[in-house]
């Protein structure tokens, strides 16, 4: 297993030579991030002020708890249900004493203690991350169209309801089964397919950052309103892929709002997009909104042999629509 280098997003499996840890997958795990500092005791959730949303935002809010209500897409693939199932699977798999490498110690470093891997279970909500990729051509392997597709990012807590580790898994398993706990892929190859992150105790909710936060921290430093139920989007890398625990909430507002960016400029928004910064692991909460120069599409590269063990395969390819941001520019307000 490959020793995971540092960088700003959660662990990553992908193409690799893991060969026989699963029955039919190769899975390495490629990057992580750290936390910014030491975990702290978990904190409650932020429960959604009156004066922070109007409209359709304000009626999703449950009165008796004041969190926004779990909303679905009509385009899920992968129900909540499933999603919670491959979660668990996926975090037994790293628990498990067969493991080779370095990644189960690294997971229980996040989180800053030792996880119970054979008891977690899913708890707090989930959060469904849309993909900003479009119809996805049915050539693309079962690898890659998981790492381009939609994800649920799951959180699995230990048997106190404590959040310890957050799982992304993508709304398009096609491939993949659950055979006696163990999560098996037909597909050699992989792309960015599975999130895996220990989750520091000062976030209860586990990750991404919740939505209630999100809008709090726009109405505090722009003082509007959102009024449609916050969405999340999935933070894209053109070389990591989907980061459904990074995810960004894109918030409408009931308004225009001027905003500035780092260079003085300023225009009116109605649509903000708010994540932590400047990694997943960070207390700080940035406000961006999409910038004019968006992709309409991109190249995704893969091999012909979908069963090879090597890297010199024969390749393919296929043009994907990106139909949401991708990319963001920061804000700020006066």
């Amino acid at each position: 297993m490959l020793i995971p280098q540092m960088s700003q997003t959660p662990y990553r499996w992908g193409r690799g030579s893991r060969i026989g840890l699963l029955a039919c997958a190769l899975l390495v795990c490629m990057s992580a991030c750290r936390p910014s500092t030491a975990p702290l005791v978990g904190t409650q959730p932020v429960r959604v002020d009156t004066a922070w949303v109007s409209g359709m935002a304000a009626s999703a809010v449950d009165p008796m708890t004041g969190l926004f209500r779990p909303g679905g897409s009509s385009w899920m693939v992968t129900s909540p249900a499933s999603a919670e199932s491959v979660a668990i699977a996926v975090a037994r798999l790293i628990g498990s004493p067969a493991q080779g490498g370095n990644l189960r110690g690294y997971t229980e470093g996040e989180h800053g203690a030792p996880i119970d891997w054979e008891r977690v279970r899913p708890c707090q909500r989930n959060t469904y991350s849309t993909s900003p990729v479009g119809t996805i051509p049915p050539k693309v392997p079962g690898w890659l169209r998981r790492s381009l597709s939609s994800h649920w990012a799951i959180p699995l807590c230990d048997t106190d309801g404590l959040v310890q580790v957050s799982v992304g898994v993508p709304d398009a398993v096609r491939d993949a089964r659950i055979v006696n706990g163990a999560l098996v892929l037909r597909q050699f190859g992989g792309g960015e397919e599975f999130d895996v992150t220990g989750v520091p105790h000062r976030f209860s909710s586990g990750l991404p950052l919740p939505p209630e936060e999100a809008v709090r921290a726009l109405a505090i430093v722009a003082h509007v309103r959102t009024n449609e139920v916050p969405v999340a989007i999935n933070q894209y890398d053109e070389v990591a892929g989907q980061l459904p625990l990074c995810a960004s909430w894109r918030l409408r507002v009931d308004q225009p709002r001027f905003a500035f960016t780092s260079t003085g400029d300023s225009a009116q928004y109605t649509e903000f997009f708010a994540r932590r910064v400047p990694t997943c692991f960070s207390n700080e909460i940035g406000i961006f909104v999409a910038s004019l120069a968006q992709q309409s599409s991109r190249m995704v590269s893969f091999p012909k042999d979908t069963t090879s063990l090597t890297d010199d395969a024969a390749s393919d390819s296929a043009l994907v629509s990106l139909v949401l941001p991708t990319k963001y520019v920061r804000v700020s307000f006066r």
